[in-house]
């Protein structure tokens, strides 16, 4: 994507970064967002990707889910089973979620569950600037199996089965 100047429209935002939900269409006027590289960051909460998960607008296969936080899979996966949890309130990042600690048991609670299922180590990666909401990815295995190409829902579903917390 070609670098955007004052006032300019990112009309495709990457489809790795925000599932290719939506188009964000947000002038580079330093109070919505900013461009950086393939990532277009907006501080305009009503856009939020996971927020719209959490409500239901967008769907999701979810991997466990209870009254504060959700995990669910990566609909472009650089390995199987990668997933994101979240808070389910909007916090932008990891460092500023409510209760940190219970975020993080639950992290852990979800990797070993995958990694007991996998048979894999499991990596995790915190973040907060592809999508400005905290988010915590799982990736079993040692290396990317995936090319992070949007899978099937067929494949999704199959998945969730395999990886579903109680």
């Amino acid at each position: 994507m070609a670098s955007l100047g004052a006032n300019d429209v990112a009309e495709n935002v990457c489809t790795t970064c925000y599932g290719g939900t939506s188009v964000v269409e947000a002038g580079f006027d330093g109070e919505k967002g900013g461009f950086f590289g393939h990532l277009w960051y907006y501080t305009d909460m009503s856009n939020c990707v996971f927020c719209k998960i959490v409500a239901g607008e967008i769907p999701s296969y979810k991997i466990y889910e209870d009254e504060k936080y959700l995990a669910f899979l990566d609909a472009f996966p650089k390995t199987t089973a990668q997933m994101l949890v979240i808070p389910k309130e909007h916090e932008e990042w990891v460092w500023d979620v409510p209760n940190l600690g219970e975020y993080y048991e639950l992290v852990g609670k979800v990797a070993r569950h995958v990694r007991e299922v996998s048979g894999e180590p499991v990596r995790q990666m915190v973040y907060g600037f592809q999508v400005p909401h905290a988010h915590i990815q799982i990736r079993p295995g040692s290396v990317d199996d995936l090319k992070g190409e949007k899978m099937s829902g067929e494949e999704m579903a199959k998945i969730r089965e395999k990886f579903r917390l109680a």
